[in-house]
C-alpha cells in the first residue's frame, strides 16, 4: 500500500516521528531538543510512564534495524466502514471535531516502525487489511493541539 494513504487526519503524530529521526539522524539534535521528546514526555502522552530518554532510544534502534536489516513483516491497517467511522468512534473517546475524514484506511499499530520505514523513503509497505466495526482509533492531532508540540 502507498504510503500516503495511511498518514491520516487524526494521525500528526507520524510526521513527527520522521522528523524526530531527521533531527537526530541528519541534523544531530539533542533527543530532548525534538518536539517527539516533547510528545513523548507530556503527562498522557503516547501512554508512556516511563523516562522518554529510554523511549527515544528504542525508537533509534529500531529505525537502526530497519536500515540495516529491511523491513520484514507487515503493517495492520483497518479499512473504515460504516460502523466504524471516525466521527461514531470519536463520540466515545474524544471531542468530536467537524472534520470530514477522508481516507479509507487507518494505520492500527507501528507507527515507530512506519515512520522509520517513511524517514528511510519506502513508498509503499506492505498490509494486512482488517474489517472490523470495534476498532477504536487514535486522533493524536487533537492531542498534539492541545499541547502545542
Amino acid at each position: 500500500m502507498d504510503m500516503d494513504e495511511l498518514i491520516t487526519e487524526n494521525r500528526e503524530d507520524i510526521p513527527k516521528r520522521v522528523k524526530f529521526l531527521e533531527d537526530v539522524i541528519s541534523r544531530k539534535k539533542n533527543i530532548n531538543e525534538t518536539r517527539y521528546y516533547k510528545f513523548i514526555k507530556t503527562p498522557d502522552g503516547d501512554g508512556i510512564k516511563e523516562d522518554p530518554i529510554p523511549v527515544a532510544k528504542e525508537f533509534i534502534r529500531l529505525y537502526q534495524s530497519i536500515k540495516k536489516n529491511g523491513f520484514s513483516g507487515y503493517f495492520i491497517v483497518a479499512e473504515l466502514n460504516r460502523f466504524n467511522r471516525m466521527d461514531t468512534v470519536f463520540k466515545n473517546i474524544r471531542k468530536v471535531s467537524n472534520k470530514k475524514y477522508r481516507f479509507k484506511y487507518q494505520l492500527v499499530g507501528g507507527a515507530h516502525r512506519f515512520a522509520a520505514c517513511k524517514f528511510l523513503g519506502y513508498k509503499k509497505i506492505p498490509v494486512k487489511i482488517v474489517k472490523t466495526p470495534f476498532l477504536h482509533f487514535p486522533d493524536l492531532t487533537d492531542f498534539i493541539k492541545k499541547y502545542k508540540i
